[in-house]
């Protein structure tokens, strides 16, 4: 086994760990992205039902 070998193993192992950390906070920042949409179309859904009875 050669010292190469190994150290770029260990690379390809931090690699596909820090791909898996950067998944996860892409799926975070999706699910975050769609929460943010739905309350927004929640509150102007909320402005227009409200704002014929301001008028």
């Amino acid at each position: 086994c050669s010292p190469t070998a190994q150290r770029s193993e260990t690379s390809v192992a931090t690699n596909s760990s820090s791909l898996q950390v950067q998944a996860a906070l892409f799926e975070l920042w999706e699910a975050f992205n769609k929460k943010e949409k739905s309350l927004r179309q929640l509150l102007k859904g909320y402005a227009n039902t409200n704002r014929p009875m301001m008028h």
